[in-house]
Formats: structure tokens, C-alpha cells, sequence
């Protein structure tokens, strides 16, 4: 990564904590990456993507409270406007 650039900023979201401190200890050592946050269901990351806005979200499709789908839609449409 040049000293220009920034790095991708990533969030997690998994109802797993393993799951959750696996993807962010993978980014560990990758320069161009920094993880933005570790999230445990749809809710908490809406909310966590307005405060952080990751450039890149890494989502379970099966998540409690609501489902990761029903909160990509809700994100799209919140951003469209």
C-alpha cells in the first residue's frame, strides 16, 4: 500500500464470536486493511455502519434479531437517500 492510500476499512458481523475475532485477526497483518468493528446482528451493524462507514462489510446471512438480508436492504435504501 503506498503511504497515500487508506486502508480498507472492514467491518464483521457474525453471531459467532469466533467467527467475529477470526475475520478481524485475519486482517491483522494485511497493511491495507483495517478492521472497523465486530458486530454480533443486523441491528448492531446498521448502527455500527453509520458510526464507522467500513468500505467493506463481511456479513452472516443468518443473524438474529434481523437477517442480514432484510438490514442490506435497509443500508441500501439509507444510503440511496
Amino acid at each position: 500500500m503506498s503511504a497515500d492510500a487508506s486502508p480498507i476499512r472492514v467491518l464483521a458481523v457474525d453471531d459467532h464470536q469466533l467467527i467475529r475475532a477470526g475475520m478481524a485477526t485475519l486482517l491483522l497483518p494485511e497493511s491495507d486493511m483495517l478492521p472497523v468493528g465486530k458486530v454480533y446482528n443486523g441491528r448492531e451493524a446498521s448502527a455500527k455502519l453509520r458510526r464507522s462507514t467500513p468500505d467493506i462489510t463481511l456479513m452472516d446471512l443468518q443473524l438474529p434479531v434481523t437477517g442480514a438480508f432484510d438490514e442490506a436492504l435497509a443500508i441500501r435504501d439509507e444510503s440511496r437517500s
